[in-house]
Order: structure tokens, then C-alpha cells, then sequence
């Protein structure tokens, strides 16, 4: 038998054991148990603030996503009734990735995103309306009704918008990189999930 594998029935190492009787975690010669680590985990009244502000944040992330996910299915709605002309390109499936770069961004920077953009506006704080109204083509959208689903953009919020080249957002942003480094106004660039 090689090295490191057992028979069925033979004991094995402290830890096996452990995770099969349950026991506590064995380290050096003391021994933790479930009661000691339960207490270690009891917030102090400090922590349950901070613990309390970090579930508010969570439940933002949540409902932006919550609002991707709705938004979203009602573009496919409307795109499958042909309301939406041209291309729909949806982020569903990608709501926890959209709002978790659009955490990491500040004010600042700058977002170039790709096809697939819904999401990202809204997360980036663009008017849900506005961006709907884009995608029917009115005058009332975010890039008046000319961008459709591929060119959502807005300046002042930082979002950029794409071209209709896959990839090609990617020597743009280069572009804006290098001019903000030489410029030292300390932004980061996003060409959807690459950082530039």
C-alpha cells in the first residue's frame, strides 16, 4: 500500500478522527472545544455596530441585485415581444459579479464596460428608467435613445459605455489609465473585469 492511504476500518490521523467523532480541533497539547469557539465568536457590544452596518451594506448589495435580476427579466420580456430593437445582451446570472466590482469602484473611477452592460449601469447608480427607456430607443435614455442595450453611457457617473468591437474597450481604457497616471489623479480604470 502507497504512503498516506488507509484500508477501509484503519484509524486515521487526529484530524480524520476529529472530523468523524466530531471532536474539537486538536492543537499542540491543548485542545479546543465547540464551547470555546462559540465563545470566542459572541460579538462585543462594539461589534455588533460594526456587524450591524456591514448587514446594511450587505442587504444593498442584496436589493442591487435584486433590481439587476428584475430589470433584466423584463428586458427579456420585452426583447422576445420584439419592444426592444436590435441587440439585448442581459447580465443575468452575473448580478453578484456586476455588484461586487461596482463595491470596489469609487466615485472616480472610470468603467468602460462591454456588451452586457444593463447591470452595470444600474449598479454604477444610473436611473433604472433611463436606462429601460434606452433600451425602446426613446429620447428619454441615458444616451438619448441613439445607444441602445450596446452603449449605455454617462459621463458623470463614470460609466463610459462600450464600442461595438468585443475587446476593444480594452486599449480605451489603457488609454485613460496611462493619461490618469501621468496626470497622478490616482483613478482606476475598468474595462469590465479587468482592471486597467
Amino acid at each position: 500500500m502507497r504512503a498516506g492511504l488507509r484500508q477501509p476500518g484503519e484509524e486515521g490521523s487526529g484530524a480524520h478522527r476529529q472530523m468523524r467523532t466530531g471532536g474539537g480541533a486538536v492543537t499542540g497539547k491543548s485542545r479546543t472545544t465547540a464551547s470555546d469557539a462559540t465563545a470566542r465568536r459572541r460579538p462585543s457590544a462594539r461589534s455588533r455596530d460594526a456587524q450591524s452596518a456591514s448587514q446594511d451594506v450587505l442587504r444593498g448589495y442584496y436589493s442591487q441585485m435584486v433590481l439587476i435580476r428584475h430589470f433584466e427579466l423584463r428586458a427579456a420580456e420585452m426583447y422576445t415581444k420584439a419592444r426592444i430593437g436590435g441587440y439585448c445582451h442581459l447580465n443575468l446570472g452575473e448580478e453578484a459579479t456586476v455588484v461586487g466590482l461596482m463595491a470596489a469602484l469609487k466615485p472616480r473611477d472610470y468603467l468602460f464596460t462591454t456588451y452586457r452592460e444593463h447591470g452595470y449601469a444600474l449598479a454604477r447608480g444610473l436611473e433604472a428608467g433611463r436606462v429601460m427607456a434606452e433600451l425602446f430607443g426613446k429620447a428619454t435614455g441615458v444616451s438619448g435613445g441613439r445607444g441602445g442595450s450596446m452603449h449605455i453611457a454617462d459621463v458623470a457617473k463614470g460609466n463610459l459605455g462600450a464600442n461595438g468591437i468585443v475587446g476593444g474597450g480594452i486599449p480605451i481604457a489603457v488609454g485613460h489609465a496611462i493619461s490618469s497616471k501621468l496626470m497622478k489623479t490616482g483613478q482606476a480604470f475598468v474595462d469590465r473585469k479587468r482592471l486597467v
